[in-house]
C-alpha cells in the first residue's frame, strides 16, 4: 500500500478559469478504488502524480499495478495523465512501464525539450498517459 498525492485538474466551460484538485490516494488499501470512482466523476482534462514511483526504505520495489489503477481510474478517454519521478534506475522505471502499459494504450516519456526549461531536469522523467 502506498500514499501519494494527485493533482487533478479539469477546465470549467462557463468561465476562463479552471479548477486544480489535490486529493491524497492510499492505493491498494482497502476501497481505494470506491475513493477513486468518486473523485473520477469530475471528469479531469489531466491528472498529474509526482514522485509516486520509488525504491521503499526495505530496498523492495514496489507493486505499481495498484497506483496504474488508480491513475487509470481518474481518467476518461480525454485525459491527460502525467506521472512523474526521479531516476533511480532500470528496475523501478522497468516495473512503472509494464504496469502503465497493462492499463493504457498511449505510454510516453515526454522529452525534455517539450517540457519548461526550469523543469528539464536530466534526473527527473516525465511520462505522458493516455487511456
Amino acid at each position: 500500500m502506498m500514499t501519494g498525492f494527485v493533482i487533478t485538474c479539469r477546465s470549467n466551460p462557463d468561465s476562463q478559469r479552471g479548477k486544480a484538485d489535490v486529493a491524497a490516494l492510499e492505493w491498494g488499501s482497502k476501497g481505494y478504488i470506491s475513493r477513486v470512482l468518486q473523485l473520477a466523476t469530475a471528469k479531469f482534462d489531466f491528472v498529474v502524480a509526482t514522485d509516486c514511483t520509488y525504491i521503499d526504505p526495505d530496498g523492495s520495489t514496489p507493486d505499481d499495478d495498484h497506483f496504474m489503477t488508480a491513475c487509470a481510474g481518474l481518467c476518461h478517454e480525454s485525459t491527460r495523465c502525467f506521472v512523474t519521478f526521479e531516476d533511480r534506475g532500470t528496475v523501478l522505471r522497468d516495473n512503472f512501464l509494464a504496469a502503465a502499459h497493462t492499463k493504457f494504450r498511449y505510454v510516453k516519456e515526454m522529452h525534455k525539450s517539450a517540457l519548461p526549461q526550469h523543469y528539464q531536469l536530466e534526473h527527473i522523467d516525465v511520462w505522458e498517459l493516455r487511456l
